[in-house]
């Protein structure tokens, strides 16, 4: 029994030292490599990854890692927009400068607190949604590169409008809307979920959102609010609502369109009158016309007379003795 204790604390023993001079090699390895990772001396190429949300139309100043010292010899930007195409910045202690953007975005050179250390930083004037994209830097120095890739995109507050809406079948709708925001707003209701949601993209790259809810006709709207956030805020908005009255037909409208249409029957009465009137007389001067002349009563006419008249057509006659006829028959021609 002795002996088999003794056999089991030696392999014990030897289990022991043997794990704890891998971890010692292990720890030893990883510690080297660290060490190599940062060293100046070596030729290894680091890559970080950024995000950056910058508000829109504010300047900014970009930086390829925290290099501030003399041993820097030049910086690349690679510049890959979401829309359009890319271009590149350079700058560098020997060479002349590169720009293939031609636009006012500029790397530019800064002393450092010292005065006495040299940072290159890409400058953009005024932020504009065509300036989004993805930046890859690359800052070689003496002991190696440097590498950063910067996800660019610009945010723009949202402008909040509310809305209330009697339905016709007596329920209210109540809205609530963000507008021309970048990302896109959240919009929540203390009422719950119970909410209809549409976002809409606009013209200049923005996002609009739109969340309504119905209630009833008879609802308190105490307690209703509907609840804004947004990257671009510190805290959450908030808006209450109003429901407006109920308008009947003592409304203004309806005492404006009563005038009207009374005023518009009028017209067209007034109207119709004035040339019923007009055609009718002339209607009944052309009826007076048409009527034959009633006949003269014979007179007694001496001899002599009687033989001029004798002589004298017959048209002449006519046109004599019914000169008033004439004249109607005129009138009813014109």
């Amino acid at each position: 029994m002795t002996t088999f204790t003794g056999f089991c604390f030696i392999c014990t023993l030897l289990v022991s030292l043997t794990f704890a001079s891998r971890t010692e090699t292990s720890l030893t390895t990883l510690h080297a490599s660290v060490s190599s990772s940062i060293s100046p001396t070596t030729k290894e190429e680091f890559i970080a990854i950024y995000h950056m949300d910058v508000e829109m139309g504010k300047s900014i100043d970009l930086t390829c890692g925290n290099f501030t010292n003399k041993d820097i010899l030049h910086v690349i930007w690679e510049i890959e927009p979401y829309v359009g195409n890319s271009c590149r910045l350079a700058k560098s202690k020997k060479d002349p400068p590169e720009d293939s953007c031609k636009d006012r975005r500029q790397v530019k050179s800064k002393i450092g607190r010292n005065n006495t250390e040299e940072q290159f930083y890409l400058h953009i004037p005024e932020l504009e949604f065509k300036y989004e994209g993805i930046y890859k830097c690359e800052v070689v120095y003496n002991g190696g590169a440097w590498k950063e890739h910067l996800y660019l995109n610009a945010t723009v507050s949202p402008s909040i409008y509310t809305n209330v809406e009697r339905l016709s079948d007596g329920t209210v709708k109540l809205v609530c809307q963000a507008s021309n925001g970048k990302p896109a707003a959240n919009i929540s209701w203390t009422t719950g979920d119970d909410s209809t949601q549409k976002n809409s993209a606009d013209f200049n790259g923005t996002i609009s959102v739109k969340s309504w809810i119905i209630i009833p006709a008879n609802a308190s709207l105490e307690d209703i609010f509907c609840k804004v956030e947004h990257k671009t805020w510190n805290r959450t908005q908030s808006r209450n609502f109003t429901v407006p009255e109920h308008k009947g037909p003592d409304s203004w409208i309806f005492w404006i369109a009563i005038p009207g249409v009374i005023l518009l029957i009028c017209l067209i009465i007034a109207t119709s009158f004035y040339f019923i009137r007009k055609h009718l007389s002339h209607f009944r001067n052309c009826t007076k016309a048409t009527m034959p002349a009633p006949t003269p009563p014979a007179v007694a006419i001496p001899s002599k007379i009687t033989e001029v008249d004798e002589l004298e057509p017959y048209a002449s006659y006519v046109e004599r003795v019914n000169s008033i006829y004439n004249s109607s028959a005129e009138l009813c021609n014109v």
